[in-house]
């Protein structure tokens, strides 16, 4: 266990005393990055419109969804808030991760374009499910 006085805030304590390692974006980003160029890139900068336009769209996107709803029923349930928003926060960004790795490598074998157009198809199928009342 690392000692207290050397706990970085990428550690979180839990209540018998352990600590659990916090996914934070300076772990992250290194990851994402080798993964993209097969090494470490150390980050300078964001791209401050790419930052925006991705929150609006992920954030316009949850709302309502099933996370969103499955954590409102845990909520209600349980009551632990910060617990339970540490570990959805957990679970999300762990799926974004896997979610962007397998795009940068799916875009080196198939172009942007293709991969737009099969999201694009994607939502409309899943729209018209969920319109004809079939999901």
């Amino acid at each position: 266990m690392i000692s207290p006085e050397k706990t970085p805030s990428a550690f979180i304590s839990t209540k018998n005393g352990g600590q659990v390692s916090a996914l934070t974006l300076g772990s992250i980003i290194p990851f994402i990055e080798s993964t993209a160029n097969g090494k470490y890139n150390e980050l300078t900068s964001v791209d401050i419109k790419l930052f925006t336009s991705t929150f609006l769209l992920i954030f316009l996107a949850e709302l309502g969804d099933k996370t969103q709803l499955a954590v409102v029923a845990l909520s209600a349930k349980e009551k632990s808030p910060l617990t339970l928003f540490v570990s959805a926060m957990f679970g999300f960004a762990l799926a974004t991760v896997i979610a962007i790795v397998i795009g940068i490598v799916g875009a080196k074998f198939i172009s942007t374009n293709v991969i737009e157009k099969i999201a694009a198809l994607a939502f409309i199928v899943v729209g018209i499910l969920i319109f004809a009342n079939k999901i």
